[in-house]
Order: structure tokens, then C-alpha cells, then sequence
């Protein structure tokens, strides 16, 4: 699923959950949200969350891992609006979700957090639908270790962000996320 021209490689969490992802989409189309598991053995359950779109445009969690809850001082509640989350960078995320959810897009990237300079973070997510089949849920894993496996490799440190998209069902590489959707 490299991107050729910038062949950065999947670290592990990515690589589990694009397998699971592929089992996902095995029929050919976007997944089921009921066939979303977050109790899943196939991947690090700690990296995993799934965001829904309500009907007023707005992502709440519907459950998130013990990772992220880490990385955002968040208790075990999952039902977390995507503002408190991420904070200011809840409008930029919104919209990147939105761009997944009409494009029917996978995404990969690798950043900097904004509002966490100190943290980066691989992830890898896409778009999931109701039982009508309308994307409405965005699935996706975050690893925090990123950083240390790419410093591990020689990969300078990252100076901006690596955001690629790809068919959700094919693998296909499509190009760069918009650049008004990527981090600064």
C-alpha cells in the first residue's frame, strides 16, 4: 500500500489493522459498522477507535482505545465529542473525516501533533457505513511509537506532515490528502 514515490513503510500497528481492514473489505465494498470489532485479536486493540458523524456534523467517539484516551488525558468514557478531543484541531479533523467519508478514502499519515508538538503519530483509517450502506463512521488506529521506529531506521525527524490516500476496497494509491486538510 506504499505511496512509490515516498515508500514509507507501515509500522506494525498499521500493518495489523490494514490486514484486518482487508478482511473487512473482502466482498469488495466498505465495511458494516456491525462488522467493525473492537475486541478484535488481529489488531492492537489499544490503537484502535471509531468515530460516528451525528446528524448535525459532528464526530463523537464511539469508542477509543487505551492509547489515544492516554494520549489526550482522557478517562474511559467513550463517548467523547471529537472537540474535546483534539481541541482546536477538531474543524481540520472534521473536515478530513468528512473528505474520507464522501471520497471514500483510506488515509495514511504521519505527524506531529499540532496541539502536542512532543507527540507523533502514524495513522491509518477509513470510511465505514450504516446498515443502509451510508459512510457515517470513520475506523481508524493511531500509533504513538511511530516516532521511535522511524528514528530506529534513520528517517530524519518529521518537519511536516505525510498525509496519502488510497481506494478503500483496492489499495490503490490516489494521491496526497488536500493540502487545506493537513496539518500545518
Amino acid at each position: 500500500m506504499n505511496n512509490p514515490e515516498t515508500l514509507l513503510p507501515l509500522s506494525a500497528h498499521a500493518a495489523a489493522f490494514l490486514r484486518y481492514w482487508m478482511e473487512l473489505t473482502a466482498a469488495g465494498r466498505l465495511p458494516l459498522r456491525a462488522a467493525v470489532d473492537e475486541r478484535t485479536q488481529s489488531v492492537e486493540r489499544k490503537a484502535l477507535w471509531l468515530y460516528a458523524r451525528t446528524e448535525q456534523g459532528r464526530y463523537e467517539a464511539a469508542f477509543l482505545g487505551g492509547d489515544v484516551r492516554r494520549a489526550w488525558n482522557l478517562d474511559d468514557a467513550n463517548a467523547w465529542p471529537l472537540e474535546a478531543i483534539v481541541g482546536p484541531a477538531a474543524d481540520r479533523v472534521a473536515a478530513r473525516f468528512d473528505y474520507c467519508l464522501r471520497e471514500r478514502r483510506l488515509t495514511h499519515s504521519v505527524s506531529r501533533t499540532a496541539e502536542k508538538p512532543w507527540i507523533v503519530a502514524e495513522r491509518l483509517c477509513g470510511p465505514v457505513t450504516d446498515m443502509a450502506g451510508v459512510p457515517r463512521y470513520i475506523f481508524g488506529m493511531t500509533d504513538y511509537e511511530r516516532y521511535h521506529m522511524l528514528e530506529s531506521k534513520g528517517v530524519p525527524p518529521l518537519s511536516s506532515t505525510f498525509c496519502e490516500t488510497y481506494d478503500p476496497i483496492t489499495r490503490r494509491y490516489l494521491g496526497p490528502l488536500p493540502d487545506e486538510l493537513v496539518e500545518p
